[in-house]
């Protein structure tokens, strides 16, 4: 008999995943298993966006370098490949290298072979022969030395001519669905720059203010006939201007060759086998992600210049290399933010667009997460309800279980509370409590095992590490710093017109010894 349960559900390995880049756990659901799946699918996330960023910025790198390369070249043998006439044109003497093809790897190689692409081409590689349906050969250039060019490889040139490829492709994709979780991979890669008027529609200014500072990006959604938009954070901006700077070339190259209608797309390139210039299909997109294993070895072994893909250029992503696609760097995008949120499902709507949260929790938020975050959310109400309806100090001790962090500052906040009014305070006081309040109001615990506990807190903190007392949990908003400040404000010696905070500082301390075998605070989780 079949067991029954989710098609990746792996009960030996304790994990069950859908489309998340890191395993779900089957039995785990408490709060330091939820703050360490957080993180782990955080640093994930973090270690793929940081690979495109690399490639996007090897790109930059080799198109600066162009311009070096062109300049390094030896002219006087750029004329000599131009005539006929003379005999091993191609040959350095100086070294017996041919100076435009590999594997010779004359020093000036790729300035030749720049040279003749920027100068005698435009800046867009072309081929010197051409075939027919049948594989004839059609017609043939001017230039023969040309043909150097494709045997070289055009996606070996297109970064340092500044041009959209393949490779240039996944990175981009990777970095705008995840900084842009609304927007759905089929929508992105079908974006157009331009409507059929000719306006603009990808792109527009989404505030007053400089256009740069903030933009909208607008696509359609062809399953629900209609359109989305949504500002582009800082990291998404720059990667689509890198875009637009890259495509714009064969944009004008197209509009010049009367492709005008192909013009309009956002994605363009140069085909791989006849340097035509199309609009990148979704197949091509996601083989520069990730090639089948069948159709790479297939290519490899007819085409030597065929480009590797996103997730093969990286190493480090091959353990979650089965789990990486488009539609999951959405998806692990937006489940990143239900998390961080504290299991808003309203916030992890708006991350990825849904007007229905239906919608976000039948396809976006595995079920086994909402019922961890569920289950502490319950957990957290139970502990809070327990503690306002227990009055004898004793037994609110022995029913606290402080087991996060955010456990215990929602303890300390909802106790009863002693409000000093501005007569009994002046601006020294209120200096040395630390807290900034525009009616020089300070409230303070009125409860001495309350106060007890906030100092156990204070000194148990000295032992955390470095950033954990500067970051605020993700329940309250306070960081452990906060109370550091606030009781080393109540130990210094006070005013004589704050005698009752005395006394009551003075029973806290007392209440110490009596209490600090009973209360268990939560481990460091930085």
């Amino acid at each position: 008999m079949d067991l029954i349960g989710p098609r990746n559900l792996n009960r030996s390995a304790d994990s069950y995943n859908e489309d998340l880049f890191e395993s779900l756990s089957i039995v785990q659901s408490d709060q330091q298993y939820l703050s360490e799946y957080t993180s782990r699918l955080g640093r994930t996330i973090e270690k793929i966006k940081d690979c495109a960023l690399k490639d996007i910025q090897l790109l930059k790198e080799k198109r600066a370098e162009c311009q070096r390369l062109v300049e390094s070249l030896s002219p006087e043998q750029i004329k000599k490949i131009k005539n006929p006439n003379i005999r091993n044109r191609f040959t350095d003497t100086s070294s017996g290298l041919h100076i435009l093809k590999l594997p010779d790897d004359h020093p000036f190689l790729l300035s030749n072979l720049l040279y003749i692409a920027v100068m005698e081409m435009g800046g867009i590689p072309r081929q010197h022969r051409s075939y027919t349906a049948d594989g004839r050969v059609n017609a043939l250039s001017e230039f023969p030395h040309w043909n150097y060019i494709t045997l070289y490889g055009k996606n070996k040139l297109l970064p340092y001519l500044g041009l959209m490829n393949s490779y240039a492709l996944a990175p981009c994709l990777v970095v705008l669905l995840l900084e842009l979780p609304r927007v759905n991979a089929t929508s992105l890669m079908r974006a157009r720059i331009s409507n059929e008027d000719g306006r603009e529609i990808l792109l527009s200014a989404s505030g007053e203010g400089n256009d740069d500072e903030e933009l909208t990006i607008t696509v359609d959604k062809p399953r629900a006939r209609q359109e989305k938009s949504m500002k582009l954070s800082d990291l998404a901006r720059s990667t689509m201007r890198f875009v637009l700077e890259w495509t714009k070339p064969i944009r004008e190259e197209m509009i010049k060759r009367g492709q005008v209608d192909e013009a309009k797309w956002l994605w363009v390139g140069i085909k791989q086998n006849n340097y035509s210039l199309i609009n990148y299909t979704q197949k091509t997109a996601f083989n520069s992600l990730r090639l089948d294993d069948k159709h790479h070895s297939r290519g490899t072994k007819y085409n030597t210049t065929r480009g590797k893909s996103f997730i093969e250029r990286h190493p480090c992503l091959t353990p979650w290399a089965s789990k990486i696609t488009f539609k999951a760097l959405r998806l692990n995008a937006g489940v990143l933010e239900y998390l961080k949120s504290d299991g808003d499902l309203v916030v992890a709507a708006r991350a990825f667009g849904h007007k229905n949260i239906a919608t976000t929790i039948k396809n976006y938020i595995p079920k086994p997460l909402r019922l961890a975050i569920y289950e502490r959310q319950i957990r957290r109400h139970q502990n809070s309800l327990i503690l306002s309806s227990v009055l004898e100090d004793n037994k609110r001790l022995q029913c606290s279980d402080f087991k996060s962090r955010e456990d215990l500052h929602l303890f300390l906040e909802s106790q009863p509370k002693l409000e000093l009014a501005e007569d009994a305070i002046n601006d020294e006081t209120s200096l040395k409590f630390g807290v900034a309040q525009p009616n020089k109001k300070i409230i303070i615990y009125e409860n001495a095992d309350t106060l007890a506990i906030a100092m156990l807190y204070r000194r148990h903190l000295q032992g955390a590490p470095a950033g954990y007392v500067d970051k605020p949990d993700l329940v309250t908003g306070i960081a452990p710093k906060f109370w550091i400040d606030f009781v080393g404000a109540l130990m210094v010696p006070l005013p004589l017109a704050m005698a009752d905070i005395c006394d009551l500082v003075n029973a806290a301390k007392a209440r110490i010894p009596h209490i600090e075998k009973q209360i268990r605070f939560p481990s460091f989780e930085v």
